[in-house]
């Protein structure tokens, strides 16, 4: 096939064929369409001021070329214009990342507001208070809602500053585990690499545990450490062809404990269900709280109850009969405990309750607060005296409330 030249293919258009392409161009100023072309097509192979010489051509050539490079150049700044989107909106959301501020229910156009308006120091944009108001680490506005209207963009800013000033002394650990997955056409499969817990005060990592002992799923301070939620390895296989090859899934749940400083103390297998909560006694020994569900029998659900020893070695083990449900947190309570627990429910909300559990590890009892026939969400319980204290959500749970308003309705430990 001959080669053609753009000329060639300009000259063989008619005029009925250039028409669409002239519309609107101005094909009189042929002198000053081809100085433009030369003064762009300088600038964009970087010859400065040096001369160009283009051949001479005839007016519909030269209004095809202004017509196509114009088309060029749009389209260089569209692509220019999408790409320093691209970018202004990753570098927002590595912003909301970094300070852990939510995302829900913002548009794409709305996150990058709130990241100009708070980079910017300008505290204006109506969602930059309800985006600061709803952290995860701390709410500086006060009572349930924020109203855009009522507060000025000083009261933001003051509000941003407290946040900071808050974070920077805030301590949080992340616990995770890292894990390889392989896939044919008719296996799946894991390998774990490793666990690790860190510790953090405000944004600076302050230092991080690394395990192949165990998969992490939260860590928390006790007096004298920090104690880590998890699950041993366990590497599995699913063969979808044959059944027979595919390995167990379930792993044991475990505890373990570290230092302040995130030096290892010991690791304690359970022996089932997924590790919920724990809480560590003055003498140091620690009562870890684990949930079997079974779906297809709900009635073999499991709420089970273990006893560490201060060295790590398991005491006793205590199975206690429940409809489904996972456990939250967990208190002393006398000679035993207040565990807060969440039903699962098939149908309907998911409730939370309190139970009562022995010194034995024993469920004896539980307690559900209502108002108007409608649980509360319990947040935590603590006791203080022989009084019983509750911190529950009593506003609607489908909205995102920045301030849990705490019920602290008291009860005796003889009511209980």
């Amino acid at each position: 096939m001959m080669d053609k030249r753009f000329s060639d293919i300009i000259s063989e258009l008619d005029a009925e064929e250039l028409s669409p392409l002239l519309e609107g161009l101005d094909v009189r100023a042929e002198a000053e369409t081809l100085k433009s072309i030369k003064q762009k097509t300088a600038a964009r192979l970087g010859f400065g001021e040096r001369r160009i010489r283009l051949p001479r051509i005839g007016i519909k050539a030269a209004a095809m070329l202004a017509a196509c490079l114009a088309l060029l150049v749009a389209l260089g700044i569209g692509a220019s214009a999408a790409a320093a989107e691209v970018r202004e909106y990753n570098a927002a959301v590595a912003f909301f990342e970094e300070f852990d501020l939510p995302v829900d229910g913002l548009t794409r156009s709305e996150i990058k507001k709130v990241y100009r308006d708070i980079t910017t120091r300008s505290f204006t944009y109506a969602k930059t208070g309800e985006v600061i108001a709803n952290n995860s680490h701390t709410n500086p506005f006060e009572g349930l809602g924020f109203n855009a209207e009522e507060t000025s963009p000083e009261d933001v800013k003051t509000a941003w500053d407290k946040f900071l000033e808050s974070l920077s002394s805030y301590v949080r650990y992340e616990a995770w585990y890292k894990e390889d997955y392989s896939e044919t056409d008719s296996t799946y499969s894991t390998h774990f690499d490793y666990g690790y817990v860190e510790k953090y005060v405000g944004q600076k990592l302050i230092w991080r545990f690394t395990t192949e002992k165990m998969k992490p799923h939260r860590a928390f301070d006790v007096e004298d450490g920090i104690l880590v939620l998890g699950e041993l390895p366990n590497d599995y296989v699913i063969d979808f062809v044959d059944s027979s090859k595919s390995t167990p899934r379930g792993s044991a749940p475990a505890v373990m404990k570290l230092t302040k400083e995130g030096g290892f103390v010991w690791l304690c297998p359970l022996e089932k269900g997924y590790a919920s909560c724990a809480m560590q006694d003055a003498d140091g020994s620690v009562t870890a709280v684990t949930h079997y569900i079974d779906y297809a029998v709900r009635s073999n659900s499991r709420l089970i109850v273990s006893l560490i020893s201060k060295d790590g070695e398991l005491i006793s083990t205590v199975y206690n009969p429940v409809e489904p449900l996972t456990a939250e947190s967990i208190t002393r309570f006398g000679e035993g405990y207040l565990c807060v627990v969440r039903d699962i429910n098939e149908n309907g909300p998911e409730d939370k309750r309190i139970v009562l559990i022995d010194s034995e590890g024993c469920v004896t009892g539980d307690l559900k607060y209502s108002d108007n026939g409608k649980a509360y969400d319990i947040a935590d319980v603590t006791v203080y005296g022989n009084r019983i204290y509750i911190s529950a959500n009593l506003g609607d749970r489908s909205f995102m409330q920045p301030l849990f308003e705490e019920g602290r309705m008291g009860l005796t430990t003889e009511e209980f």
